[in-house]
């Protein structure tokens, strides 16, 4: 029995979450409820194993990053502007967001060592923000770091940029506003006022950790 990580956002367009097991290629699935989504996505990978059996196809084995090197959220900002190339700030917020979300979630402890904080357009890191405010589309060469990634941060940061990368900006925006942590932070303050209350890893981990693995049968 192998346990894969699985992340998961609300689609408004399809009223239902979404899930997706980024160890397994294209496995996908979708509920109505949270436990819904889980349970579908276990049918889904437990599928995705058996043709990949059937068609001898490698199986990937679950990935687990242990080597932290106490990256601030510039750091990883710099590599997904590595990998994706200039793109709009609000997408690069919500990415590096998303990153700390799922290493907390997945792995008990947190990939970027500042705080996210609930500012009206979703989850901010103040010490990223302050290198590229004013800038509608943010490159490499506009984040300072000399901070090196292990590998395995590296890989795991790519699972996430797999699942999220194909959101602009204001969907991914749109998508934290949806989600409990930002809420949560926010007390009640409307939605477009100015906040900098604190998105903590509390609160991260209560929410997501609703939907975050899933267990296959691998002989």
């Amino acid at each position: 029995m192998n346990e894969y990580k699985v992340l998961f956002y609300y689609s408004p367009e399809d009223e239902a979450y979404i899930t997706c097991v980024p160890e397994l290629p294209g496995c996908m699935s979708d509920g109505k409820t949270i436990e819904d989504a889980i349970e579908n996505t276990r049918i889904v990978a437990n599928e995705w194993i058996e043709t990949a059996k059937e068609t001898g196809r490698v199986i990937p084995s679950p990935f687990f990053c242990n080597i932290f090197t106490h990256a601030k959220s510039y750091d990883i900002a710099k590599y997904i502007l590595q990998k994706l190339g200039t793109i709009k700030a609000m997408a690069l917020e919500k990415l590096t967001y998303y990153c700390k979300v799922w290493s907390l979630t997945w792995y008990g402890k947190s990939l970027i060592e500042d705080i996210p904080e609930a500012w009206k357009n979703g989850p901010v890191f103040p010490e990223l923000f302050f290198q590229h405010q004013y800038q509608k589309f943010v490159s490499e060469r506009d984040i300072k770091s000399k901070h090196l990634l292990s590998n395995e941060e590296k890989r795991f940061v790519d699972m996430i940029l797999d699942a999220y990368h194909y959101f602009d900006g204001d969907e991914l925006s749109k998508m934290t506003h949806s989600e409990d942590p930002w809420q949560k932070a926010r007390k009640g303050i409307p939605s477009n006022h100015l906040s900098n209350e604190k998105i903590t890893d509390a609160m991260i981990i209560d929410y997501y950790s609703k939907c975050s693995a899933v267990q296959v049968v691998v002989d």
